[in-house]
């Protein structure tokens, strides 16, 4: 008699896989004081950041400007915009996930909240 090998055997379906989930999943966006707790030490480094990058761009922009004599002002706008648009500080909906960002379903980075 010949032994099956692993590959011709069946998997066995395990008996709790139809089991809901042991923590209900978030269905709500709203912020709480975590989220706000949390905004706060992520401004620690996202606003510092924001301006070294805002700089960064400002500065690569005028140098496209220069380099270019001026026709470049397309790809320079789009630097500078990169490092400089957007929000400047994240808030409790942010971190939520109220406001969606990079990579969320609903995501559009020309919109701007003021």
């Amino acid at each position: 008699m010949v032994e099956p090998s692993l590959i011709d055997r069946q998997p066995v379906p395990m008996p709790y896989s139809n089991l809901p989930p042991a923590v209900d999943p978030v269905t709500s966006t709203e912020p709480t004081t975590g989220d706000a707790v949390g905004a706060g030490f992520l401004n620690v480094i996202y606003v510092p950041g924001k301006a070294i990058i805002c700089t960064a761009g400002t500065l690569t922009s005028v140098l496209v400007m220069l380099l270019t004599f001026g026709s470049g002002y397309r790809a320079a706008t789009g630097v500078f915009n990169e490092g400089c648009g957007g929000d400047w500080v994240l808030t409790p909906e942010h971190v939520s996930g109220q406001i969606p960002g990079p990579g969320d379903a609903g995501y559009y980075p020309g919109t701007r909240r003021y």
